[in-house]
C-alpha cells in the first residue's frame, strides 16, 4: 500500500524516487524462569544454591542447553536479538552464549546487580552502539529491576530496544500496581525524550511486564503488537504478561508470534516450567517472537507540488502507524 501510494504521487505530480528493500529484524523475548549458574553467590533460592541442595554444574549446563535449543528453534531461524528475563547474572548469559550459541556470534549485554537475584540481559548479533539502564524507584524499600536499554545500528536505521521485567503481582495486583505504574512512566518518559531528539528512531519495548497492560491502563500511548494466545498459565487461566510494543509515530510492519512448541508444554497444554524433580521442562512462560519489516532509506525528489508524507494511509492489519491501529 505504501509503495503504491508513492507511485501514484509520482505519476500525478512528477518526481523521481527510489525505494530500497525492507530490512528484516527478528527479536525473541523470553522469561527463562530462574536461570541460575552453579556458583554460590549468596542470593540464590535454596533449590539453586550448589552449597545447600542438589544444584550443580551438570544441571546448570543442561538448562543452558535447553534454553539454547529453543532460541535455535525460533521460526525463521536464529533471532537477531534475544531479550531474556530471570537470568541470575552475566556469567550465566555468557556461558549460554559461548558454550551453546557460539556459532551465532552473540554479544552479551547487561549489568550485574549485586542487590538483585535476577536481571534482564540481551544477546545481540549486532554489537550495540550504546547501552544504558533505566533505574526504577524502590518498592517498599526493595530495589526494583532496572530496564535495560540498547541502541543498535541496523543497516541504515537506528533501533533502541528496552528489556523489561516489571514487579510481579504475587503480593497482590492492587498493592503492587504502583511499582508497574512507575516503570511505565519511566519507560515512556525515556522514549518520548529520545523521539524528540530523533524522529526516525525505531523504539521497541519487550519483556515480561507482569501485566496485561490494558486492564491496568499502562502504556496506552504505545502500540502493542499482538499475537494469538497467552504466554503464562496461572490457576487455570491463560494470561498475556509478555509483550512487544512500538513507540509512535512509526511506520513499520510488525508481527508477533507466541512460540507454542510441543516440548514447551505439559500434557495439559500449559507451559512446562523447569522442575528439579524430573530435571525437565523449560520455563513457566512461553517465548514471543517479534518480526519487523523496516523500510530502508527512502529517497525521492520533490517537485511540481509533490508533498512528502511521513505517514501514509493503509489498510494492512499489521502495519504500525501513528494511529495505533493494526
Amino acid at each position: 500500500m505504501k509503495k503504491a501510494f508513492l507511485i501514484f504521487l509520482c505519476l500525478v505530480w512528477g518526481c523521481s524516487w527510489s525505494l530500497q528493500q525492507e530490512v528484516a529484524f527478528r527479536l525473541l523475548s523470553w522469561n527463562v524462569h530462574n536461570l541460575f549458574d552453579d556458583v554460590a553467590d549468596g542470593g540464590e533460592p535454596p533449590e539453586f544454591d550448589p552449597t545447600r541442595g542438589s544444584w550443580n554444574r551438570t544441571l546448570f549446563l543442561q538448562r543452558l542447553e535447553r534454553t539454547a535449543q529453543i532460541i535455535r528453534e525460533a521460526p525463521g531461524g536464529i533471532p537477531d536479538v534475544v531479550a531474556l528475563q530471570e537470568v541470575e547474572n552475566l556469567n550465566t548469559a555468557r556461558t549460554l552464549s559461548s558454550r551453546f550459541l557460539n556459532r551465532e556470534n552473540y554479544t552479551v549485554v547487561g549489568f550485574d546487580e549485586a542487590q538483585l537475584r535476577i536481571i534482564p540481559v540481551f544477546l545481540t548479533r549486532q554489537p550495540p552502539r550504546r547501552v544504558a539502564r533505566i533505574e526504577l524507584p524502590d518498592y517498599r524499600g526493595e530495589p526494583q529491576r532496572p530496564i535495560l536499554e540498547m541502541e543498535l545500528a541496523w543497516e541504515e536505521r537506528t533501533l533502541v530496544v528496552w528489556n523489561n521485567h516489571w514487579k510481579s503481582q504475587r503480593d497482590g495486583a492492587t498493592s503492587t500496581r504502583q511499582a508497574r505504574v512507575a516503570a511505565a512512566a519511566r519507560l515512556s518518559e525515556r522514549a518520548t525524550w529520545l523521539r524528540s531528539r530523533d524522529p526516525d528512531l525505531i523504539l521497541i519495548a519487550v519483556g515480561d511486564f507482569n501485566s496485561d497492560l490494558q486492564s491496568e491502563g499502562l502504556l496506552p500511548e504505545w502500540i502493542q503488537v499482538r499475537g494469538r494466545g497467552g504466554t503464562y498459565f496461572f490457576r487455570g487461566v491463560w494470561n498475556t504478561l509478555d509483550h512487544a510494543l512500538v513507540f509512535p509515530p512509526q511506520t513499520i510492519q510488525a508481527t508477533l508470534e507466541i512460540m507454542i512448541l510441543p516440548h514447551l508444554l505439559t500434557a495439559n497444554g500449559a507451559p512446562r516450567g523447569y522442575s528439579q524433580r524430573d530435571r525437565g521442562g523449560y520455563s513457566d512462560h512461553l517465548p514471543i517472537l517479534l518480526q519487523l519489516a523496516i523500510p530502508a532509506a527512502l529517497g525521492y525528489t520533490i517537485g511540481n507540488g509533490v508533498e512528502r508524507f511521513d505517514s501514509l494511509p493503509t489498510d494492512s492489519e499489521v502495519l504500525v502507524t501513528t494511529s495505533g491501529r493494526f
